[in-house]
Order: structure tokens, then sequence, then C-alpha cells
């Protein structure tokens, strides 16, 4: 049997934007091809960015910048599991 799901009420959406809003400070990323920048330079990305993880000693690119549209922001998500973050996007804190 399949059920229907509501859309997210407006509420849920705020306190969604809110706890997203709380992130991490900004911190410096070192993107794939070797290039180094503050993770709040890719604010208005419209795609994934492969970086090496501010996160732990990465030697290959385990970490995606991604965006957020709806709210204009960033995030840093690393697949490693040896990473502290366990999986969870880091979501920049908005300045």
């Amino acid at each position: 049997m399949i059920q229907s799901i509501e859309r997210t009420s407006a509420p849920v959406r705020s306190a969604y934007k809110q706890k997203i809003s709380a992130g991490i400070e900004d911190v410096p990323v070192k993107a794939k091809n070797g290039s180094m920048g503050m993770l709040s330079d890719y604010v208005g990305i419209t795609e994934t960015v492969p970086i090496f993880c501010p996160f732990h000693d990465d030697r290959n690119p385990s970490a995606f910048v991604v965006p957020n549209k709806e709210i204009n922001n960033v995030g840093v998500h690393c697949s490693s599991s040896n990473c502290s973050t366990g999986g969870v996007t880091q979501w920049l804190k908005k300045l």
C-alpha cells in the first residue's frame, strides 16, 4: 500500500533553515585541482566541487562542497569513513 506524503509545512521549513544556518565557521578548503580558498568563496555554486576534507588528514579528495540553493549557502560533505563528521553535511554558518 502506498501512503501519500504531505509537503513540508512552512514552520518546519523555517526551523530547518534555522538549523542549517547555525552551521560551522568559515574554513579554508583545498580544491581537487590544488587551489586554496575559503568555504564562503563557493557560495553561489550550482554543482558539487570535489575538495580535500578540512576535517581530517586527506590524501585524496574525499569531500565535496555542496550547494543549497534554497538558502544560498554551501556545506562540506565528506564520504570518508575516517572523518569526524560521520557522513553528515556541515553547513556554513551564515555570516
